[in-house]
C-alpha cells in the first residue's frame, strides 16, 4: 500500500512540474530585463533554445511548472513573482556610473553586476525591516564633504569618525587584517559593507548607494586585500558626498568633467585616509631620503608598514611632492606588468560558512541570525536571507559570536 502511495505521489509531482504555467508572458521578459540578461544567455542558463524562450516571451507558448522555477532562479526573482497580475517596473541600478568618465564610453553593465547591486539594496531591505521588528533604529551616518573641501582634512575626519589610530594600524601583521578591521570600523558608523563574489574585477572594484538610513558600500572579493580595503575608503568619500557610485578607481591623471574631478577626490581622500600625510613625511625612510627616485625596497617598507599597496604609497609620495610623475607613471606601468605576469591562483573551496560572512558582513549575517533565534522569521527565511542551507546555520552563528 505505501509504495503504491508513494508512486502515485510521484506521478502527481511529475505531472504537476510538466503542467504549463499560467502566466502573463511580459513577466518571463521583466524578469530578465531585471537582471540585465540577454536573451542568449537567458535561455542558454534556462536549458532551452532562444527559439523556446522567444516563444514565452511573447505568449505564443508558455514554460512548463520546472521551466519557470528555472528561469526564476536564473534571473533571481521569487518563483511567486511571475504570478502577478502585471510586471513590476524593471530594475535600473541606483548608481551613477563613474567608470564612464566620458559620454563616447559602453556604459552597460554584466547581468551579474546588475544582480549584485540588486541583492545589496535587497539586504538593506532586510536589515531595516528586521530592525522595525526589534523596535531599533539605525545608526545613522551623518557625516558630509564637498569636492571644494581639502581632501587632506577630510580624511583626517574620517579617521577619527573610524576611531582608527596609527598605533592600530602599525600593528596589523598583513592586509588581510587591515582590511577586516577597517570595514568593522567602516560598518560601525551605520553602513552595510559587502562584498561581491561572482563580478570580474575589470568590471567593477566597488559600488556605493547613498541611501539614508544605511548606506551600502560594496567591493569585489577578486581583488587583493589592499585594492578592497582602498576600494572602500574611495566609496565611504562617494557616501559623504550623497553620490551613489559605480567605480573601477583608475587614477585620473587630469580631470577634466565633474565625474572626473569627483573621482579624483575620491581616490586622493582614501590615499589620505590610509597614508596619513603628517605620519608619511615623519616616517624614517621618507624623512632621510633625497631625490624623487625610489628604490623598491623602499617602496615596500612604507606599503608594509601602512598595510596598502605599493602603488598607494607612490601616489601619496607625488601628491606630497616627494617623486615625480614621470616616475609614478613609470612604476605603475612595471606593477601592472608584474602583476600580469603573476599566475592567477584559484581561490579553492570556501566553507559556506565563512563565504556568507564575507559576502554579506557581520552586522547583516548576526541582524538575520538574531531574527531567527527569536522566532521573527522561519528557518527557510534565514536560509533565503543568507543564502545557505539551513545545516550551515550553526557554524555560521558561531563565527559571528551567536551561541
Amino acid at each position: 500500500m505505501a509504495l503504491y502511495v508513494l508512486g502515485r505521489y510521484q506521478k502527481d509531482e511529475i505531472v504537476a512540474r510538466s503542467a504549463e504555467a499560467i502566466i502573463k508572458p511580459e513577466l518571463l521578459t521583466w524578469g530578465r530585463y531585471s537582471c540585465g540578461m540577454p536573451k542568449s544567455v537567458a535561455a542558454q542558463k534556462i536549458g532551452v533554445p532562444i527559439e523556446k524562450l522567444l516563444s514565452w516571451e511573447s505568449g505564443e507558448s508558455r514554460p512548463t511548472i520546472k521551466q519557470l522555477r528555472k528561469a526564476a532562479n536564473v534571473y533571481k526573482q521569487t518563483f511567486a513573482a511571475f504570478f502577478l497580475q502585471e510586471a513590476p517596473e524593471v530594475f535600473e541600478p541606483p548608481v551613477h556610473d563613474f567608470r564612464k568618465l566620458s559620454p563616447e564610453e559602453d556604459g552597460s553593465l554584466s547581468p551579474e553586476l546588475i544582480l549584485d547591486i540588486r541583492t545589496s539594496l535587497d539586504r538593506r531591505e532586510i536589515y531595516l525591516d528586521l530592525m522595525h521588528d526589534f523596535g531599533e533604529n539605525p545608526l545613522l551616518f551623518k557625516s558630509k564633504t564637498s569636492v571644494q573641501e581639502d581632501p587632506e582634512n577630510v580624511a583626517l575626519r574620517i579617521r577619527k569618525f573610524l576611531k582608527l589610530t596609527l598605533g592600530k594600524q602599525v600593528g596589523w601583521k598583513n592586509n588581510r587584517i587591515a582590511f577586516n578591521n577597517w570595514r568593522e570600523s567602516v560598518e560601525n558608523t551605520g553602513i552595510l559593507v559587502f562584498q561581491a563574489t561572482q563580478v570580474q574585477l575589470f568590471e567593477m572594484r566597488g559600488y556605493s548607494v547613498a541611501k539614508f538610513p544605511l548606506p551600502v558600500i560594496a567591493v569585489n572579493r577578486k581583488d587583493s586585500y589592499a585594492g578592497r580595503t582602498f576600494s572602500m575608503i574611495h566609496e565611504l568619500a562617494h557616501i559623504m558626498l550623497r553620490e551613489s557610485s559605480l567605480c573601477d578607481l583608475d587614477q585620473v591623471q587630469k580631470p577634466t568633467s565633474k565625474s572626473s574631478r569627483i573621482e579624483a577626490f575620491c581616490n586622493h581622500v582614501a590615499g589620505a585616509v590610509l597614508v596619513p600625510r603628517e605620519h608619511l613625511l615623519s616616517d624614517p625612510i621618507v624623512k632621510e631620503h633625497s631625490g624623487t627616485s625610489w628604490d623598491e625596497f623602499e617602496i615596500s617598507s612604507l606599503s608594509k608598514a601602512f598595510c596598502v599597496s605599493r602603488e598607494v604609497v607612490l601616489r601619496r609620495l607625488l601628491i606630497l611632492g616627494k617623486t615625480s610623475r614621470e616616475f609614478y607613471l613609470q612604476k605603475r606601468k612595471d606593477y601592472k606588468i608584474e602583476l600580469e605576469l603573476i599566475p592567477k591562483k584559484s581561490s579553492g573551496f570556501v566553507p559556506p560558512s565563512t563565504n556568507v560572512i564575507s559576502a554579506t558582513g557581520k552586522p547583516y549575517t548576526r541582524m538575520v541570525l538574531d531574527a531567527f533565534n527569536s522566532n521573527r522569521i522561519t528557518t527557510s527565511d534565514a536560509s533565503d536571507f543568507l543564502g545557505v542551507k539551513l545545516k550551515h546555520l550553526g557554524k555560521i552563528s558561531h563565527a559571528v559570536g551567536i551561541e
